[in-house]
């Protein structure tokens, strides 16, 4: 691994299945391998679908999305190392693919410029800081005013101050739940 990296994780399935991805050890907390896998398998298939990583980091759960036959990825981050490293990962894995758009910007940003824009075939993969409770409450009030049909999965901890509130929230979509640990995705 590259000095400044705590880690390298693998895509764990579709045809980029074994693959790694470099993670920076500041200001990125992948989604588990467990945890991903368990949502992909529950995914099933995403041909046809515009996958939408918000919060995305190193990228893991985007690329393994497009991994899977996803049509279309978008990465969003603020963060500029965060976005710097997933441009490597992209390019790592892939080259020139003109399915992938990378906006640097806040997540609650680009969903209020973009959210007419999604459909029945968009997912939306929110995973944001786990501690950052006025990220999680924004989030959640722009998804009201979103298209009905569009996907929303949400990753949290159960061990935040906070999060007994943002479940209280999420449950009155009705939430399928994927737990892996203290770690959970709430899926509407």
């Amino acid at each position: 691994m590259g000095k400044g990296f705590l880690m390298s994780i693998r895509i764990l399935g579709g045809k980029f299945k074994g693959r790694s991805l470099e993670v920076p050890s500041e200001g990125t907390r992948p989604t588990s391998v467990m945890l991903r896998r368990r949502l992909f398998d529950t995914l099933l298939s995403l041909e046809g679908y515009h996958f939408i990583d918000l919060c995305a980091g190193s990228g893991s759960v985007g690329l393994e999305a497009l991994s899977r036959r996803a049509s279309r990825v978008t990465f969003i981050d603020k963060g500029k190392r965060q976005i710097s490293q997933l441009k490597k990962n992209i390019d790592k894995i892939i080259r020139n693919d003109q399915n992938i758009n990378i906006f640097q910007c806040s997540a609650t940003s680009w969903l209020k410029k973009n959210s007419s824009l999604l459909d029945g075939k968009s997912i939306l993969f929110f995973d944001p800081p786990y501690e950052d409770e006025k990220l999680y409450f924004s989030f959640l009030e722009l998804i009201n005013d979103v298209n009905e049909e569009v996907l929303f999965l949400v990753e949290a901890s159960n061990k935040t101050s906070f999060y007994k509130k943002v479940a209280d929230h999420i449950n009155k979509f009705e939430p399928k739940i994927i737990r892996q640990g203290d770690k959970e995705i709430f899926w509407f």
